[in-house]
């Protein structure tokens, strides 16, 4: 007689809906000014909504293995899910690996100081760097596709120490092969973070419109991307700094975030203010030029319970029109967004 039993990992099942009613207001200053106001019902706060299910299991002599499946969720028209997650990771005494499509290190590190989180409203502390493309996918470097993240056991309290690579999609070309690693210390009301990333065969994307390239992927020049945080929470306040700089040979953005986050009872506001330079390039005229690039973030949580908060949200980003001197090559781009948004966790 055959006989057999299977044991399943305990798993959970977790998610948050997020809709806002988002006005977004995009101005660009070309030959005629062009001005075009959307109205829309969709998630904001914290990326949108998703699912997720995730479990483990204890495989003995202190070791335990792990798994995340999550989903990126629409409420809108457009029902079709999103791979945001995927991965499996073993842990023990020797640290641990997670083996999947992940978020990065850099965001992890830029999120972390940022006051509202990782709102989708112009102006966000991330936002001006890490909608660039970098990484093995369209979701880099927000999120790494194919990736591996090996974090080192702990030598020091509060002290962190990861190693990542990605592998690229395109095999014969190496593109999107990365490696990165990834520094930070949390103790007490202080956290401090670095990370730098080289990403083979990656461009650059204009952060005011996506579908813009600032730099092509090239053959000769990595992509690399580096990101400096801080921040210390005084109880009463928390006062965060973030750095960030992607670059493609001449080619870069770098901008630096100050923000601050005051809780008041149920009531949280947080504020962001950022400042940087677009560094484009341009082979025809044989020169480099460097708009400014600024943003502001302004928002409101209020907490109804430990999983349903209502929020608004502003915010702004700006880049300066670039001039030869003489004439106006690209004209300024500003985004000005507001959202008045419910969101639900479980």
């Amino acid at each position: 007689m055959l006989s057999f039993s299977v044991t399943f990992a305990d798993v959970t099942v977790y998610g948050m809906i997020d809709q806002a009613y988002l006005k977004s207001k995009k101005t660009s200053d070309t030959t005629n000014q062009s001005t075009k106001t959307t109205n829309s019902i969709t998630g904001v706060q914290n990326g949108g909504s998703d699912i997720g299910f995730k479990g483990s299991e204890d495989l003995g002599s202190n070791t335990k293995a792990e798994f995340v499946y999550e989903l990126g969720i629409s409420a809108e028209k457009d029902p079709t899910p999103t791979n945001r997650q995927a991965f499996v990771s073993i842990s023990g005494d020797g640290g641990s690996l997670k083996v999947g499509k992940q978020y990065s290190q850099a965001f992890l590190n830029s999120v972390h100081v940022d006051p509202l989180g990782a709102t989708g409203v112009a102006g966000a502390v991330y936002a001006n760097i890490l909608l660039t493309g970098n990484g093995g996918d369209a979701d880099g470097p927000l999120r790494q596709a194919n990736g591996m993240q090996y974090t080192l056991p702990s030598f020091a309290q509060g002290l962190g120490a990861t190693l990542t690579h990605t592998v690229g999609t395109e095999q014969d070309s190496k593109s999107g092969d990365g490696n990165g690693i990834a520094l930070n210390y949390a103790n007490g009301g202080l956290y401090a973070g670095l990370t730098y990333d080289i990403t083979k065969k990656v461009g650059i994307t204009d952060p005011t419109d996506p579908l813009k390239m600032i730099a092509a992927a090239s053959s000769n020049d990595s992509n690399k991307l580096t990101t400096i945080s801080g921040g210390y929470d005084m109880g009463v306040a928390n006062l965060t700094i973030n750095y960030a700089s992607v670059a493609v040979g001449q080619n870069n953005i770098k901008n630096t975030a100050v923000g601050v986050k005051v809780p008041f009872g149920n009531i949280s506001f947080g504020a962001s203010i950022s400042s940087g330079t677009l560094n484009v390039y341009s082979n025809a005229l044989n020169k480099l030029f460097s708009p400014k690039i600024n943003g502001y973030q302004l928002g409101l949580d209020y907490a109804l319970s430990k999983r349903t908060v209502a929020y608004i949200h502003m915010g702004q980003v700006e880049v300066a029109a670039i001039t030869n001197g003489q004439a106006v090559l690209v004209g300024r781009a500003k985004q000005n967004d507001t959202a008045f948004g419910l969101r639900h966790s479980f």
